[in-house]
């Protein structure tokens, strides 16, 4: 079976690549560089924030993180048919990235699948930019700085994403956000 490389290999393959430090990533991103290095170690995983931010700092679209070389192959087939998308499982949670063709392009959007009363397996996260979540099931739990929301079938949430923020599901059956993130 052949080795399919994940994304901290990704990560510190493209960082490397590009000759940029994990201090100068740092910076860029807003995470530490202790974080960052635990991510490229594999000791912590990457939520979709942080993807989208190194994917960002590195110039690279964020597909090209969340992809395997066979499935760019396939996604590149489907490109003619933009009803498809592609699905990535997390422990916790699953996202469906919905702008596959995004590729540095500023307006990423997801479905974010949450299983119960679950959250997204790490601390506070951040991005550049903006966020709207849209509550399609379940209920929803979202921490923006120090405020807290409870969100439940539609009913939204719109906010600066380069505030620390952090979501769970708070309900027995999975919780099914739309997610859309904007970043400069």
């Amino acid at each position: 079976m052949a080795h399919v490389e994940n994304f901290a290999e990704k990560m510190q393959k493209l960082r490397k690549k590009k000759r940029m430090s994990l201090e100068t990533l740092s910076k860029k991103t807003g995470y530490s560089e202790e974080h960052l290095l635990q991510i490229e170690n594999n000791e912590v995983r990457a939520p979709v924030s942080v993807i989208l931010s190194v994917s960002q700092a590195l110039s690279i679209a964020s597909e090209d993180f969340l992809l395997s070389k066979k499935e760019k192959a396939s996604k590149q087939k489907l490109s003619k048919q933009r009803k498809k998308s592609f699905d990535k499982r997390a422990e916790n949670y699953s996202y469906q990235v919905l702008t596959p063709q995004g590729k540095n392009k500023h307006l990423n959007a997801f479905v974010v699948t949450i299983e119960p009363n679950k959250d997204h397996d790490m601390v506070e996260y951040h991005h550049p930019g903006e966020e709207f979540i849209y509550v399609l099931s379940g209920k929803l739990k979202v921490k923006v700085g120090r405020a807290e929301h409870t969100l439940k079938p539609n009913e939204s949430l719109h906010f600066d994403s380069s505030k620390l923020h952090k979501l769970w599901s708070i309900s027995e059956e999975q919780t099914v956000l739309l997610v859309t993130t904007y970043s400069p």
